[in-house]
């Protein structure tokens, strides 16, 4: 669900009155801010522009009978899913990655919805030995240590086989939120990456 498709919903409400365009200006977001409202979602000043709108969208698919989760602004897997299935709805468009075009993207999805992932016993025949293929992976912004958060990274550990689509989620992160939505999201946190270690309890 694009932006366009948001103001086209909201004009369809009688909310909103301007040009369909895709550019969220005073008059979308006034429109977005009665939508909240006429939903009666609790959206705190503290949220910033990106996750009010994001709310906005959550909310049409509720209101549309698709499950889509809390609407909290936040864009998780339940969000993607009830996204998707408002896409086919639509005749199956969806919203283009920035900077991509049309083709690339059909190339990636393709690629990851080829994907296979293992189960537990079947982990090492995929990903190989125990320790093998870990890369590092340059992030386009710096991550806070959760449990000291005066100290940063700037990269962090991954397996080759994630490397690419881990790097894309960073880089959508960093064109859709400011340092600020990411410090109120908790976007610029490190929680740990990939670390070989035992199995909590087991040996292996």
């Amino acid at each position: 669900m694009d932006d366009i498709e948001l103001q086209r919903r909201m004009k369809e409400m009688e909310l909103y009155s301007g040009a369909l365009d895709g550019i969220l200006g005073p008059l979308s977001m006034q429109a977005v801010a009665a939508l909240l409202n006429y939903g009666r979602v609790k959206a705190p000043r503290s949220w910033p522009k990106a996750r009010r709108v994001l709310a906005a969208k959550q909310l049409i698919c509720r209101m549309d009978g698709i499950e889509v989760g809390a609407v909290d602004g936040l864009y998780g897997p339940q969000t993607q899913y009830a996204f998707e299935v408002y896409a086919e709805r639509l005749g199956g468009e969806t919203a283009r990655l920035p900077g991509r075009d049309r083709a690339q993207e059909e190339v990636l999805v393709t690629a990851d919805a080829a994907r296979i992932w293992p189960r537990q016993a079947e982990v090492e025949r995929f990903f190989g030995p125990v320790g093998a293929d870990q890369v590092l992976l340059d992030l386009p912004y710096p991550l806070k240590i959760a449990w000291d958060t005066a100290k940063t990274v700037r990269r962090i550990s991954v397996h080759s086989k994630v490397r690419d689509s881990a790097g894309r989620c960073f880089e959508r992160i960093a064109e859709t939120y400011d340092a600020q939505a990411r410090r109120e999201l908790g976007l610029d946190l490190f929680g740990g990456c990939f670390n070989v270690r035992r199995m909590r309890g087991g040996q292996r």
